[in-house]
């Protein structure tokens, strides 16, 4: 905030009325006292003898006058900071902009492209119906499906680095005579400013923005099977019933939907801006009545935290409440046993869904990747481990990290909170398959071959220290490629380059288990850490971090604050049934979290109900095929299993789909089930189908 030249007028006048008043008080000491001395019966011997009984002020004055001059250049230094601050304010106001900005752009080429597509299929589709998918195909080949919140965690480090990370005394008004300084720790105020009052704004943001590209990929797949159905059908009369309307429906549809989420862009584009031009302001540090850049709710957060052994008071009762619950199992045991492992799966999955009543706070828990520092909670054993092999790889030691644990365990947030941690400048390149990345400005599609890649970054970054991140290795196989031969690959360069190439690597459980036979892990990677447990303490804290970023209260049945025994109490009963899994913990609160207001939600606890333990060979075998790649398709089955595929396997796979245990993705891919996925890797553990635990 500027000072006008009116203001600063104004405090020169101030100034110079103070030292005239102080000049004349001087000027007429000396006439003042000789007056007194002629009126004084002891005359000039009664002064003087006055005087000698007065302290000497010149011994503090000379000490204020020394700390006048040490205060000028200290005060022009601060002052100096604060420019630079200032100007590292100004350039994350801008890089937040810039992002709100470039999903707007996005989202209004999406629409054109709608428009552009309608437009086509609608002259073609009676004629050259077989044209509009080579159209959509080359429209497809030419977008990239944007990544905002990979994007903006790389520029937020780069604009984040440089700020103060020490106590500043930052001067900000006088009292007394004397300056009055308030401590700041900028950069830890402005991170946990931006990760609790603008980040979870911005997720919404880019959340509505990568779902109108999902939408729009959808409605495209959807018109393009049309158009090969109708250039395959020589039917004239179903030609003649198709209408240019009936056929682009799907993208009219589409295009109606975009219209209720740029409204809702718009109100969190005025919310984000709001939150910006009046908090967000570096000038409110020389406010003496206000904290330096607040969070609300933060009290009630470290409340919960300070009172976290108060907790323990709580764990007779919890016992006595589990007996109560086994006992009342035991007695349902019957009606257990008559349901069939299809009612069992449905409803085990019904139990764990998140209800649509309040997506906002149910997205904070459900976020994947890395959303901040202010949100990453524990694994300081961990991160101080990869702190030691990140200086012994810049000392020219090899430089090798291997990931693993079950699913939703936190690998890819761990792996992207070290490229943020510590390789701050260090170019990080994320391989996946079916994408893209670029080198020194030379780019690289990447197929299934991860060797090819490998070789074009090694290739281009001789003299470039690199990071290469790969998430989920089980991902890098198709018919033409296997994943052994990809493992292979990998630990060969690794071998070669990893004194100038740091490999980091992530892979489930079942995987590294499976690989070990064939391939020397433990002697290719300089470290392994596994992420299969969190303890309670830190899986409560990242509740409760993720809890404040809602600004919502959180209140319990009786519709009162709920206390730190009640909390405790639920989150341990969470622990306990996750075992530890970070992952699944903030799942299955999102899925318990109910609203009562908008400013208000309650925890009910979800039923804890069993998974199957029964399944059959045929299922069982499909099951460990998915659990080893994570995703696959039917034409990889259908290659996997040959004729047995169309005989046993396909109409398994319909099954599966139909009552939940698969699911589908927007791109045909076939996975298990998040809800369940950790369970069915438990089951195929027990039936020595594979290895799921470390």
């Amino acid at each position: 905030q500027k000072v006008s030249e009116d203001a600063l007028m104004a405090l020169r006048e101030k100034q110079l009325a103070a030292v005239r008043a102080a000049y004349s008080e001087f000027a007429a000491f000396v006439p003042e006292t000789n007056r007194s001395i002629r009126i004084s019966r002891k005359g000039a011997a009664g002064q003087l003898e006055q005087w000698s009984r007065q302290q000497d002020p010149w011994p503090v004055f000379k000490k204020q006058l020394a700390e006048l001059g040490k205060q000028g250049p200290l005060l022009l230094h601060q002052h100096q900071i604060l420019a630079k601050v200032a100007a590292q304010f100004r350039e994350i106001r801008d890089l937040i902009r810039q992002t709100c900005q470039t999903c707007r752009q996005d989202i209004l080429h999406i629409h054109e492209l709608t428009e552009k597509v309608i437009q086509y299929a609608r002259e073609n589709i009676q004629e050259r119906p077989g044209k509009i998918p080579v159209f959509i195909d080359e429209l497809e080949s030419n977008r990239e499906s944007p990544s905002y919140s990979q994007q903006f965690s790389q520029q937020w480090a780069n604009r984040i680095k440089d700020l103060p990370a020490e106590a500043m005394r930052v001067p900000i008004s006088t009292r007394g005579g004397l300056i009055q300084y308030k401590e700041i720790y900028f950069d830890r105020a402005v991170r946990q400013w931006i990760d609790s009052e603008l980040l979870p704004l911005l997720y919404e943001y880019w959340e509505l923005a990568e779902n109108t590209d999902n939408g729009f990929k959808m409605s495209l797949v959807n018109i393009r099977n049309r158009a090969l159905l109708l250039s395959n059908d020589h039917n004239d009369q179903e030609h003649a019933t198709t209408t240019p309307e009936d056929f682009t429906q799907p993208l009219s549809a589409f295009l109606q939907k975009m219209e209720g989420w740029q409204e809702t862009l718009t109100d969190l584009d005025t919310l984000i801006r709001q939150r910006e031009q009046e908090q967000f302001r570096l000038s409110l540090v020389f406010d003496p009545g206000q904290p330096f850049l607040p969070i609300p709710l933060q009290s009630t957060i470290n409340q919960f935290r300070l009172n976290r052994n108060a907790w323990l008071e709580g764990v007779q009762k919890w016992w006595q409440q589990l007996r109560t619950r086994l006992r009342q199992v035991r007695l349902n045991v019957e009606q257990e046993e008559a349901l069939s492992q299809s009612e069992k799966v449905v409803r085990f999955l019904q139990s764990r869904q998140t209800t649509d009543a309040d997506g906002q706070y149910a997205s904070i828990f459900l976020t994947r990747g890395y959303i901040g520092e202010s949100f990453w909670v524990g694994r300081q054993k961990e991160l101080d481990r990869v702190a030691k092999l990140v200086e012994q790889w810049q000392a020219g030691y090899r430089g090798a990290l291997l990931v693993t644990g079950q699913r939703l365990s936190g690998k890819s947030l761990f792996g992207d909170t070290i490229t943020n941690r510590f390789f701050a400048g260090v170019p990080v390149i994320r391989l996946a398959p079916a994408g893209s990345f670029s080198v020194q400005g030379r780019r690289f599609n990447t197929t299934y071959d991860l060797g090819a890649a490998l070789e074009f970054i090694q290739k281009y970054t001789l003299h470039q220290p690199t990071v290469v991140w790969i998430d989920n290795l089980e991902l890098w196989s198709d018919t033409n490629q296997t994943l052994a031969e990809n493992a292979r690959q990998l630990c060969r360069y690794i071998d070669n380059y990893a004194r100038r190439l740091f490999f980091m690597v992530s892979m489930s459980n079942a995987l590294r288990a499976q690989l070990r036979p064939f391939l020397p892990i433990e002697l290719v990677f300089q470290a392994q850490i596994n992420l299969d447990h969190m303890p309670l303490a830190e899986v409560q804290e990242a509740i409760l971090i993720r809890h404040g970023a809602t600004h919502k209260k959180l209140l319990n049945a009786e519709r009162e604050e709920m206390s730190p025994q009640e909390f405790g109490r639920i989150s341990r009963g969470i622990h306990r049934t996750v075992s530890g899994n970070i992952g699944e913990a903030l799942n299955l609160w999102a899925s318990g979290a109910r609203k009562l207001s908008e400013e208000s939600i309650t925890y009910e606890p979800i039923p804890n109900y069993a998974f199957p333990q029964k399944i059959q060979n045929e299922a069982a075998m499909l099951l460990t095929s998915l659990i080893l790649e994570k995703r696959t398709n039917e034409y990889h089955l259908r290659k996997l299993y040959g004729p047995a595929f169309r005989g046993k396997y396909a109409n398994l796979v319909q099954r599966l789909l139909s009552i939940g245990l698969l699911q589908r993705d927007l791109d045909g891919w076939l996975e298990v089930n998040e809800i369940a996925v950790n369970q069915v890797g438990l089951l195929l553990e027990r039936k020595k189908m594979l290895t799921y635990q470390r």
